[in-house]
């Protein structure tokens, strides 16, 4: 993967935005993919932040179920984390209706019997994602 145009502001997304708490030499090696699919879904973007931390950044707007998409896109990320070795995934949902989106990725998330808990959901405003290069 290659590197963030802007690793700063890959930083504060990840710690400000999402709350990780990663020390800041976690930040001093960032891989950042964007314009993939992930999971059969379009425009998805990948981090891989200190060899520790995977985030996938999905658009809702290219979603056609979350229902069935939330479930894919989680055992993805929980194979990818675990083949790579990396301690957490962070799957995050960017919407335009942040609150509608969160209350239905919740209770789809919520409804897993087999997630550890180093498998983390966000849903951010599309914006905050789209800032990332």
């Amino acid at each position: 993967m290659p590197s963030p145009t802007n690793p700063n502001q890959i930083k504060r997304f990840v710690k400000n935005t999402l709350g990780c708490t990663c020390p800041d030499a976690v930040f001093d090696q960032q891989e950042f993919d964007s314009g993939i699919a992930i999971s059969g879904i379009d425009n998805c973007k990948k981090l891989c932040i200190g060899e520790r931390l995977l985030i996938y950044l999905i658009d809702t707007e290219s979603v056609r179920d979350l229902s069935s998409s939330i479930p894919s896109l989680v055992s993805e990320g929980r194979k990818e984390r675990d083949s790579r070795h990396l301690n957490r995934f962070r799957l995050v949902l960017g919407a335009k209706d942040v609150d509608l989106i969160s209350k239905q990725a919740k209770k789809i998330f919520e409804g897993f019997n087999d997630l550890d808990d180093k498998v983390h959901l966000h849903v951010v405003s599309m914006k905050k994602i789209d800032k990332l290069q």
